[in-house]
């Protein structure tokens, strides 16, 4: 029990969450992927093709995991002004 309530603690996140950087190119890869899964839908749009997606899932998908991970990353640290005087 101790080891699961630990995956949701502070100490937690701070070791093992994202960063800044990590979410920037996580949502550089899903805007790419969205782009090309958008292509890719219209084509087969165009030939008729059945298709179980939109052009939106992909996007709405991908803004929902995103979010989730920034509410699970490090948060950047502030620092007050008078600590650098």
């Amino acid at each position: 029990m101790a080891e699961e309530s630990y995956k949701y603690s502070l100490e937690y996140r701070e070791r093992f969450g994202f960063n800044g950087g990590e979410i920037y190119w996580m949502e550089q890869a899903f805007e790419l992927f969205c782009e090309k899964a958008a292509e890719q839908v219209k084509q087969s749009e165009k030939d008729g093709k059945p298709l179980i997606f939109t052009e939106s899932y992909f996007p709405m998908v991908f803004k929902d995991i995103v979010e989730k991970a920034k509410q699970w990353s490090n948060q950047p640290k502030t620092y007050p002004d008078h600590e650098y005087e």
